[in-house]
């Protein structure tokens, strides 16, 4: 890790709420989920791994290479205003899938990434719609024949009927 991200990361731990998991609150994570801007265990990162990284992108604080980008979703997160979402939601008991998986989980997304990029933030969703599981929009049609041209032998594309 170079000099610039491990006092970047110093600096981020200092913040007590980003001294323990955001999910099960156990001491010095290891792990930063980089559309969330959170910081979590190892056992906890391997939940995350397992929701998609549509949803979680998880990497090692100490072991991976940090892009200036993923520096900043993480300088303008943090555990505490994720945590604050959870609670404002009442998601913080709900199971990590569950909780990754709200509509209000995916306006902290989106939320942070337009912060991250200088565009306008989403609106926020209501207390009842926030708590209602996030179902992603359905593939464009040029993501359907990009899957068509190099992904499908049959050079047929299959459609997934949502439910």
């Amino acid at each position: 890790m170079d000099e610039d991200t491990k006092q970047f990361f110093e600096a981020q731990f200092k913040n007590s709420a980003n001294q323990q998991c955001v999910d099960c609150k156990s001491a010095k994570p290891q792990w930063a989920s980089v559309p969330l801007g959170c910081y979590m265990c190892l056992e906890c990162s391997g939940q995350h791994r397992s929701l998609g990284v549509h949803l979680s992108f998880v990497r090692s604080i100490d072991m991976d290479k940090w892009k200036e980008t993923q520096l900043k979703k993480m300088q303008l997160g943090g555990n505490a205003p994720l945590l604050a979402l959870f609670d404002k939601f009442d998601l913080g008991k709900l199971s990590i899938e569950e909780r990754y998986n709200t509509q209000a989980a995916e306006y902290y997304r989106q939320h942070l990434r337009a912060l991250a990029e200088g565009t306008p933030t989403p609106q926020e969703p209501s207390l009842e719609d926030g708590r209602k599981r996030y179902v992603p929009a359905p593939r464009s049609n040029t993501a359907a024949a990009t899957e068509q041209s190099f992904g499908s032998s049959s050079g047929q594309v299959q459609s997934k009927q949502s439910g």
